[in-house]
């Protein structure tokens, strides 16, 4: 009976550990930065992205607010995509890891908001 309730015990603290190793993580731990290039493509300036995960879990399916969005040079669509609604996919929706940045760059007359909307936390 003994070696029973240790084992749900045991059981108990492990998930309670996975449970709280997932809440660690938010859609704040996506940082959005952008600065001008200092180059111009069809006389528009250019600006570089750069989307960081601060979050030891990865984060998929990335949504990031993106109203308007457009741009004079071609972004590749795998990286960075309008889906509708005014908000565009991030990495194809694959995961994006911490340590590991996902960069484009876009020439329009001025900067987009490029804020995140949501995503899928994964801890394991």
């Amino acid at each position: 009976m003994a070696a029973v309730l240790n084992l749900l015990a045991a059981s108990f603290v492990f998930l309670c550990i996975l449970k709280a190793g997932s809440a660690h993580c938010t859609l704040s731990d996506i940082a959005v930065s952008q600065s001008k290039t200092g180059a111009n493509v069809q006389g528009k300036p250019e600006y570089q992205v750069v989307i960081a995960n601060n979050c030891i879990c990865s984060q998929s399916s990335l949504l990031l607010k993106c109203s308007g969005f457009n741009s004079a040079e071609p972004v590749d669509p795998y990286v960075f995509k309008p889906v509708g609604g005014g908000q565009c996919s991030v990495n194809n929706e694959q995961p994006v890891f911490k340590g590991s940045d996902i960069t484009f760059k876009y020439s329009w007359d001025s900067q987009f908001d490029l804020s995140p909307v949501s995503s899928l936390i994964n801890c394991s």
